[in-house]
């Protein structure tokens, strides 16, 4: 069986920098939860006796957004920055039919 799939997807994002230029270093991390969409496809086959085997391929976008926007008091030189968050996820499995 061949199939195509698609729909909503959410991912939670940590980002994280270190600024050494001071004498003491700074860190930074914000963490965020964005939403987009994920569109794939993939093939299922049937080995017999209740069991299959698939493979599937997605693509999941969740656009651009900026991190870094609120540097730690007293951090200089820690910008805001665009990120672009895509992903590419490939998946097998073996799957059994109870009924």
């Amino acid at each position: 069986m061949v199939y195509v799939t698609g729909g909503g997807a959410w991912a939670k994002i940590d980002a994280s920098e270190w600024l050494t230029t001071n004498t003491i270093p700074t860190a930074h991390q914000e963490s965020n939860t964005r939403s987009g969409w994920t569109v794939g496809a993939g093939y299922e086959y049937a080995l017999g006796y209740g069991w299959s085997i698939r493979s599937e391929f997605l693509y999941a976008d969740f656009g651009t957004f900026t991190t870094f926007t609120s540097p730690p008091f007293g951090a200089a030189g820690i910008e805001p920055r665009q990120v672009k968050v895509k992903d590419y996820i490939w998946r097998a499995g073996m799957n059994y039919k109870f009924w």
